[in-house]
């Protein structure tokens, strides 16, 4: 019903039939569909499209261009200038070869079964991200451009489950 209803409006007034040919199918489900009693007692009788409805371009109406008033602006005083915006420090930073969306991926895909060597090690040693379609290679920890920090979490007892403490790192 759904479907009939949602193709109506184009198969009465814009699919023709060098454009419903290739749909022989929909075209049949359709009219055996509207050719219904419970179809017929409420949109009546149904003919399919013959040409469609041509799309047609309103003339635009030309509207006299009215001449803008030149309003005298008074001359600004001394507007204040505009402050600069400080310089993020991080920016001096040489960049890292370490890429954070790899090392995610490579987290993220790691297998539960063997995480530690998959994972742990490749977050050191670098490695190829499992999954990945473009062979995607991660360089490994960069000290110089990121930094290490050991958390302790102050309800860690419920840390016990992989879904819940995969977002934590």
């Amino acid at each position: 019903i759904i479907c009939v209803c949602n193709l109506y409006e184009g198969m009465k007034s814009v699919f023709d039939a060098a454009f419903r040919k290739p749909y022989s199918c929909v075209e049949r489900y359709f009219v055996t569909c509207v050719n219904q009693p419970e179809f017929k007692a409420v949109i009546g009788s149904f003919e399919l499209c013959k040409a469609p409805i041509k799309l047609q371009k309103q003339a635009k109406k030309e509207q006299p261009k009215k001449e803008k008033k030149k309003k005298e602006q008074p001359a600004k005083a001394a507007a204040p200038p505009k402050e600069k915006k400080p310089k993020n420090p991080l920016d001096e930073l040489p960049p890292s070869k370490m890429m954070m969306d790899a090392w995610k991926r490579l987290y993220s895909c790691a297998p539960a079964n063997d995480f530690r060597n998959v994972a742990c090690k490749r977050f050191w040693e670098g490695g190829a991200v499992p999954k990945s379609v473009n062979n995607e290679q991660f360089a490994g920890y960069d000290p110089e451009g990121f930094s290490l920090w050991f958390c302790d979490y102050k309800y860690n007892e419920e840390n016990t489950v992989n879904f819940m403490v995969m977002n934590k790192v």
